[in-house]
């Protein structure tokens, strides 16, 4: 049979190896809760950046719109300007045109009617005689 020095020995022997064992374990433990605590940190980091970013992206998104609205209107109202000039400037030389050539006519009209007294006057003076 086992003799009592070899049996604590044996059992000095099973209590220092479960030691060395629970050592190691709780060692490998702690390690892997670190390892599960920075793993969930950085999760929730790029959550929250990822959430961060869907924020500055529709920002972003409502500013370039914003932009894009008043650089449109902008063009738009000088575009209008620029049209309104344009017709001004052709409706004034287009009267202007009209008056021309109404200016012409009048003359015209006065010198015929200016040769027609005339002819009237010598019908007129030589019915007489």
């Amino acid at each position: 049979m086992i003799e009592s020095k070899d049996f604590f020995l044996i059992l000095g022997g099973a209590i220092v190896g479960f030691l060395v064992c629970y050592a190691i374990m709780l060692r490998i433990h702690l390690t892997l809760k670190k390892n599960l605590i920075a793993h969930e940190t950085r999760q929730a980091l790029e959550k929250e950046l990822e959430e961060k970013s869907k924020a500055d992206e529709g920002a972003m998104m409502q500013n370039f719109r914003d932009s894009f609205s008043a650089l449109s209107s902008q063009a738009l109202r000088e575009n209008n300007e620029e049209f309104l000039k344009l017709a001004r400037e052709n409706f004034s030389k287009q009267q202007n045109t009209a008056e021309s050539r109404l200016n012409e006519k009048k003359k015209a009209l006065t010198r015929w009617s200016s040769r027609l007294k005339t002819f009237l006057s010598k019908q007129k003076s030589s019915l007489k005689n």
